[in-house]
């Protein structure tokens, strides 16, 4: 029985690193199957198929994601619990890449359950942030347009790097992020009525 475990635990994660390499569709079972040694049949004994165990693959991410998120995030000043929040998502980030590619991917309407899944967990990762920036924050800044440019801001860079082949400076892309968000975090202001009525 332990040795089901540990191989299926091998699966999730060889599948898990081709899949950031290839993408959902440039990855088949026989090439997770030949890149861990073993026959399709005994892949297929753990996952029935590619989309099942794709699934299960975003979910490791995001429990490792949830888990990164909440390392030292016990901290008082607003750069510092920035500084952390921006760190521990590089760090996931750059080990998980395919959590942040299959955010902008397109599937096609048969692979419907994989979009909803990843919506789901977009929501998540923003109420994550929104939760742990929303009391730093005065009442009148919009806090989803902050949160989507600093995600998308972290994503770019993350895919951006491991296109080019180039290690990322965490600490050092974490500050200047923070350099940037901070004096926006003043700036960026919620729309009033007239402005939502105006832009209809």
């Amino acid at each position: 029985m332990m040795i089901k475990k540990n191989l299926k635990e091998k699966i999730l994660q060889k599948a898990g690193e081709l899949f950031s390499d290839s993408g959902f569709s440039g990855t088949s079972m026989r090439d997770i199957a030949n890149s861990l040694n073993i026959t399709k049949a005994a892949l297929y004994y753990h996952f029935k198929n590619k989309k099942e165990l794709y699934l299960k693959v975003l979910d490791r991410a995001f429990q490792k994601l949830n888990k990164n998120l909440k390392k030292n995030i016990e901290v008082s000043s607003l750069e510092q619990k920035l500084f952390h929040l921006i760190k521990n998502y590089f760090e996931w980030g750059i080990e998980e890449k395919n959590l942040i590619k299959a955010q902008m991917a397109k599937f096609p309407e048969s692979d419907s359950e994989i979009h909803k899944k990843i919506l789901k967990f977009q929501r998540k990762i923003k109420n994550y942030f929104g939760k742990n920036l929303k009391s730093a924050l005065t009442k009148e800044t919009d806090l989803n347009c902050l949160i989507s440019f600093l995600l998308g801001t972290m994503d770019r860079m993350i895919l951006e790097a491991a296109f080019l082949g180039k290690k990322l400076n965490i600490k050092k892309k974490s500050r200047q992020i923070i350099k940037t968000v901070i004096p926006m975090m003043k700036n960026i202001k919620m729309p009033t009525n007239k402005e939502k009525v105006a832009s209809k």
